[in-house]
């Protein structure tokens, strides 16, 4: 396999192209990327967050590897459906980057006096219903509105003050190393604010059999996949897509894992439950059957006395 050059699907953001370089640095064969435009890239006028489980960021990509044109993919896990197309697999979930989401503020609206540090009246550019919901949450006198764009462009938007702050995933920033100045940046807990299920983690998609597959598999790393894979099973036991309102973070214990997981049954209402179970199904089910029951039983969790806002000044 060593001796041809393997070529890498990939879409043509600076997220996109720092991910699939980074994946082809560590792959111990020639490659070439070849960028491919997806449905998502394409539509920029309108909000993606009805549109659960399409794979508007990834059905381009995989069927390029359908037709040959590719030998492998590389994927913001977050953005693939939870069920992988006949044919194809995951090859590797490579190591997680920080799983968190960074509040950005523009000076104008920056409020360090509140534990969500921005002014009432602000409009909170936040892409999926995930984040709006934990806006609501956090701070019942501001606004989440839609945000779309790659990641640079919504960190202009917020320079340029088209909304007062924004709402991005840490992994993304960091990667790029994105100059933030002059608006002040806020790492939220994850551990309050979760991340949505495969935050932070690449997943490399090749032809099932192929031998790129092979290739690939060298940069799984095992404690990713499972975390991923605990989180991902409630995303597709809801049936739900990657818009679907839902935090997650699993990892491993000594006696099994740790799951805790929030949903937001109404666009103003979060439920939460916290777990600890010896195996991937149990904490799928049992997490599902919580979420249900404190769904249906009106409770409403908030943010309230949690450590939600760290200031940070440089990505690590």
């Amino acid at each position: 396999m060593n001796d041809r050059t393997l070529l890498i699907g990939t879409r043509g953001s600076d997220l996109a192209l720092w991910q699939s370089k980074h994946v082809a640095a560590r792959l111990s064969a020639a490659t070439g990327l070849v960028i491919i435009k997806t449905e998502g890239d394409r539509i920029l006028d309108r909000d993606l967050s009805g549109a659960e489980g399409k794979g508007f960021f990834t059905k381009e990509l995989e069927e390029a590897l359908y037709a040959r044109q590719v030998d492998l993919a590389v994927h913001s896990l977050k953005d693939l459906p939870t069920l992988t197309p006949p044919g194809l697999a995951i090859a590797a979930v490579c190591e997680r980057a920080p799983v968190a989401d960074v509040l950005l503020v523009h000076p104008d609206w920056h409020d360090p006096s509140q534990p969500f540090p921005v002014k009432a009246g602000a409009q909170v550019g936040a892409s999926s219903l995930r984040r709006q919901a934990y806006v609501r949450t956090a701070k019942g006198d501001v606004e989440p509105a839609s945000l779309r764009g790659n990641v640079p462009t919504r960190v202009r938007k917020c320079k340029e003050g088209q909304y007062a702050a924004v709402v991005l995933a840490e992994a993304g920033l960091s990667r790029l190393a994105l100059d933030f100045q002059p608006l002040v940046a806020y790492r939220l807990n994850p551990l309050v604010w979760l991340p949505a299920p495969g935050q932070g983690a690449l997943a490399i998609e090749t032809r099932a059999n192929d031998s790129a597959f092979d290739v690939c598999a060298k940069l799984e790393h095992e404690p990713t996949r499972d975390a991923t894979a605990v989180e991902r099973g409630l995303l597709a036991r809801f049936e739900g897509g990657c818009h679907l309102p839902l935090g997650t973070l699993a990892r491993r214990t000594a006696t099994g894992l740790h799951f805790t997981a929030c949903f937001a049954p109404e666009p103003d209402r979060l439920v939460r439950c916290e777990i600890d179970a010896a195996d991937l199904s149990s904490a799928v089910e049992t997490a599902f059957a919580e979420l249900n029951a404190r769904s249906a039983s009106g409770e409403r969790a908030s943010f309230e006395g949690a450590a939600l806002c760290q200031r940070i000044d440089a990505w690590s």
